[in-house]
């Protein structure tokens, strides 16, 4: 008997029912796996242009994720493997209620698309990322939110992110990338009740980063229990990061956010006493003022960036044909130089 991958994970699932009432935690360990089959599978191959494209592995496991939540084709595929339609019903030992749940198992296939999805796309750009920046920079962006369900993978991609961001010299961008891996971090420590934060220190790091999340998930909790991201989720951590925040901003001069920044540090020091770094703290905090207020006084408005509109048209940029898209630009960065930058990475 051959069991087909799709009705695999249907019966995988279905123990997830069974002993955790929900797939949360299943979610965020097939999540770890998909990264996992993506850096031991080769999931592209040469087309006969010297480009490359999905491989047959990369295109039969997503038809199995795409099997695994199609209600109708399931009692055909289970029929074809010789298994009972009633195998899918999950029931605790004690209860008789049907747990099973096709729109939490579609919600489930769709979060493990939309991380199979761009993780391949990321594979089939690689070459074409090293020289496009802007590219690497979104396509690590697509990569953090698809893998948010674990803390672990979501950091790592975000700190790609962050690198690229840093590499463009986009300090604001950057910056907030730091904020969100601050705010996982802080995330974690506030449902476990540490003491350093509360729930009203991630409200105002949502105010700096829209990324970052108003609650902590119960995938973040799932995704723990299988040893990814409990090691960087520390309060040293958290301040690793708030303070590459604070530099970053202060290369972006969004000093505002700053002051922000370094008023949840403080905390942490007051509490260990540390009052060497709490002097540090407060010295950088009398500079950031001081530079508030001279960019409120000066009689030249202060820009941060200069935008510029790109459309892409013509067979030759692939999927970028008849898009546009907005960059943000150091304020200093004229026409001319935008120009020229787009120019030198797509001819």
């Amino acid at each position: 008997m051959i069991i087909s991958e799709g009705i695999g994970l249907q019966i995988l699932v279905r123990s997830s029912f069974c002993h955790f009432l929900r797939t949360s935690r299943l979610r965020a360990v097939l999540t770890i796996t998909v990264s996992e089959l993506i850096s031991d599978v080769q999931v592209t191959q040469i087309k006969p242009d010297g480009t490359l494209e999905e491989s047959g592995e990369a295109r039969g496991l997503k038809k199995s994720l795409e099997e695994l939540a199609d209600e109708s084709k399931s009692p055909l595929l289970l029929a074809e493997c010789g298994i009972p339609e009633k195998s899918l019903v999950a029931k605790a030992e004690s209860g008789t209620e049907d747990r099973w749940s096709w729109s939490e198992v579609k919600h489930l296939s769709e979060s493990l698309i939309m991380a199979l999805d761009p993780s391949l796309e990321h594979a089939i750009l690689d070459s074409v990322m090293n020289i496009d920046r802007y590219a690497a920079a979104e396509s690590f962006h697509k990569l953090a939110v698809a893998f948010a369900p674990v803390p672990d993978l979501h950091i790592m991609w975000l700190l790609h992110l962050c690198d690229a961001h840093q590499e463009i010299q986009s300090w604001a961008e950057a910056a907030q990338c730091a904020v969100a891996v601050a705010g996982i971090v802080m995330q974690a420590l506030v449902s476990r009740n540490d003491g350093v934060w509360s729930r009203e220190h991630v409200v105002s790091l949502r105010k700096i980063c829209p990324m970052v999340s108003s609650d902590v998930s119960s995938e973040t909790s799932a995704a723990e229990v299988e040893g990814y991201g409990a090691s960087k989720l520390t309060i040293d951590s958290a301040v690793k990061y708030l303070q590459l925040a604070n530099k970053l901003f202060s290369q972006a001069e969004l000093y505002h956010f700053c002051a922000s920044i370094l008023e949840l540090v403080i905390p942490v020091y007051k509490g260990r006493k540390a009052y060497g770094q709490l002097a540090k703290c407060h010295t950088m905090l009398t500079n950031i003022y001081k530079s508030i207020l001279e960019q409120e006084s000066s009689p030249i408005p202060f820009i941060d960036a200069t935008f510029y509109r790109v459309g892409f048209y013509g067979d030759e940029f692939g999927k970028l044909d008849k898009k546009e898209y907005v960059y943000r630009e150091q304020c200093d960065v004229r026409l001319g130089d935008m120009m020229q930058k787009v120019t030198r990475i797509y001819e």
